[in-house]
């Protein structure tokens, strides 16, 4: 039974990358990787490294809780509120197939709030335990910190991108 709890996070992955295009893969997995190598040879024999590195991760929990708490908010009102966009919104069809079932607009949403969910939670715990184990002056702590920041900026850029569906939903365009 653990084993399959553990496969749900692995599911939820597939299907968020099962709802995107090529083009869109790239933007909001490609340009986090590219943005965070720049920050990590920007690193490179930087002595400002370490006071950054600790502000950042001060002050990155207190985001990822105000981006989590906003992301629930917005999958509650999606899933509560009865407005004929949003019934609009379920019953209009994508292109995207998912075990055998063409996915709604309602449903890719949902899939993209979903996933940013899970995505936010686990980058907020480890984030409250990485510092503890790992010295960020290292060579893995360097690593590590570029991660967080390649993870937080795909985060950044999902959710701009959710908030404009559900933009787009409300306002019927």
């Amino acid at each position: 039974m653990q084993i399959v709890t553990n496969m749900e996070y692995l599911l939820l992955v597939y299907e968020f990358f099962t709802t995107k295009r090529l083009r869109s893969i790239l933007v909001i997995v490609v340009l986090p990787i590219i943005l965070g190598l720049l920050i990590k040879f920007q690193l490179k024999g930087s002595l400002y490294y370490v006071d950054s590195a600790k502000d950042y991760i001060s002050s990155i929990i207190n985001v990822l809780g105000v981006l989590l708490g906003f992301c629930i908010s917005i999958l509650t009102v999606l899933l509560s509120v009865d407005n004929p966009n949003i019934s609009l919104a379920k019953n209009h069809e994508t292109k995207h197939k998912l075990n055998g079932k063409t996915l709604t607009v309602f449903d890719t949403i949902v899939i993209n709030l979903a996933y940013l969910i899970v995505i936010e939670g686990i980058l907020l715990i480890a984030n409250f335990i990485y510092p503890i184990f790992i010295d960020i002056k290292g060579e893995t702590g360097k690593l590590l910190f570029t991660i967080n920041i390649c993870i937080t900026i795909h985060i950044i850029l999902m959710l701009m991108r959710c908030i404009l569906d559900f933009y787009f939903i409300i306002s019927k365009k």
